[in-house]
């Protein structure tokens, strides 16, 4: 899980993109945990990119950050902290697809 350190409003700790794509391959994994054993574990990206990018058999962490890209709006916006922070800085996340 990717760890940050927020204090009154300011990151103590950036995010590099082998965090994010490490955030990714951990929704994969939590996806996949949810399906089989009918769980419910939050996911660090917004659930739509996860199941976009878990759309084919082949999904992956990189689709999940693809999917984050065309509609980063969404993780902007949503009520998990670590899912806005992750969408914070798109040109890190576009690093984290080439990681």
């Amino acid at each position: 899980m990717v760890a940050l350190y927020i204090i009154n409003g300011t990151l103590l700790n950036e995010l590099k993109p082998s965090s994010i794509l490490a955030a990714a391959e951990a929704d994969v994994r939590r996806y996949r945990d949810n399906v089989s054993i009918d769980g419910n574990e939050p996911y660090a990206f917004h659930r739509v990119h996860v199941r976009r990018g878990m759309r084919h058999d082949h999904g992956a962490a990189r689709d999940i950050i693809a999917a984050a890209l065309v509609d980063i709006e969404r993780g902007r916006q949503s009520g998990k902290r670590l899912t806005r922070e992750l969408y914070r800085d798109v040109e890190l996340l576009k690093k984290a697809i080439d990681e």
